[in-house]
């Protein structure tokens, strides 16, 4: 998706206080949109499309968890005018759910649109600790302080916990919704992977394919590049081992563009690409790194004085005899002549 044409356009706020840091709290709902202008619609329209571009999880729907944000889901986005209803709706079903671990927040819910399809966003904001959330009686419709939304809660401090995005899936799809889903209580090394309780318990979704599937296809097409698109034998070798490394590293997740900006020269880059999509991967996805059905045709082996040893799948089996419990006293043994030494001071 191309967020930078998102488009943000009705919002609804309300407050849903947990035990964990507001015990006397009760939910607020609201009954109308906040009155949005270019500030507060290139705020929301941020919020959600940095963290999605980043850390994104492609989800769809699951059959087979109860849930009413699907539905809810599709209602909305097939007619923004029952955003408000909807909306509550989301509101009291996060709150029905949540637990003592969970944080009080706001819960933002929007219509927006990108690439001429509708889309409901969902954001689970931080309240500002120590300023109650505010709602005023007007023409007997409860609506947000703006005043102090926009003074204590809208800020560029305020930390987002969870981001959503999700709308209905083309006809003949064997699920209702599909969209992105970023959990921003988790770290780098943790991987986009979504909390359980928000991807599946309040959104009823599940990742749109395995990360085993979505890995291996990686493989599969970045190996496929370097075969057809690479002629030169050392730059072959160099993108092995750093598809190897990628493999390898403790990085939870596989981020492909970035992947080609830190690894392929600028030719090679276009046809990675390519090759991506002929498997169903976009080049902006993010997805959870699984490699237990991935076999990789190259190795790297590094010891603990940082010598590091690279070669082929077939040189580890052939030439090098790794003992049960190798250490100082059961050395790794190199069976190969030498053909070259390269020294340098």
């Amino acid at each position: 998706m191309n967020w930078d044409d998102l488009v943000v356009e009705s919002v609804m706020v309300h407050y849903v206080p947990t035990a964990r840091d507001d015990p006397t709290g009760t939910v607020l709902l609201t009954d109308a949109p906040i009155p949005m202008d270019p500030a507060l619609h290139q705020y929301f329209r941020e919020k959600i499309a940095s963290r999605l571009e980043d850390n994104g999880l492609a989800s769809v729907n699951d059959p087979e968890v109860q849930s009413p944000a699907p539905q809810l889901v599709e209602d909305i986005a097939a007619d923004a005018a029952r955003l408000v209803d909807g909306s509550k709706m989301l509101a009291a079903h996060l709150d029905t759910i949540q637990t003592g671990n969970n944080s009080s927040g706001l819960l933002a819910v929007a219509t927006a649109s990108l690439e001429g399809k509708n889309f409901v966003a969902i954001i689970k904001l931080e309240k500002e600790r120590g300023i109650r959330f505010a709602i005023n009686q007007v023409d007997g419709q409860n609506v947000v302080d703006m005043e102090l939304l926009r003074n204590l809660t809208l800020t560029d401090k305020t930390k987002v916990y969870k981001t959503a995005i999700l709308g209905p899936t083309d006809a003949g799809s064997a699920y209702s919704v599909e969209g992105y889903v970023a959990d921003d209580q988790r770290g780098r090394t943790d991987g986009v992977q979504v909390a359980t309780f928000f991807l599946s318990r309040f959104l009823g979704c599940k990742p749109k394919a395995p990360a085993a599937r979505l890995t291996f296809d990686f493989v599969r097409a970045t190996n496929k590049m370097i075969s057809d698109s690479v002629s030169d034998s050392e730059t072959k070798g160099k993108y092995q081992v750093a598809l190897l490394s990628t493999m390898q590293d403790n990085t939870a997740d596989v981020r492909p563009r970035e992947f080609a900006e830190n690894n392929l020269a600028p030719e090679h880059r276009e046809p990675f690409f390519e090759q991506l999509e002929k498997v169903g991967i976009d080049r902006a996805a993010v997805f959870p790194k699984d490699t237990s059905i991935v076999r990789v045709s190259r190795f790297k082996m590094t010891f603990e004085s940082g010598m590091v040893l690279v070669g082929s799948r077939e040189d580890l089996e052939e030439k090098v005899e790794i003992p049960s419990d190798p250490g100082p006293e059961n050395p790794v043994k190199l069976k190969d002549g030498i053909d070259d030494v390269l020294t340098a001071r």
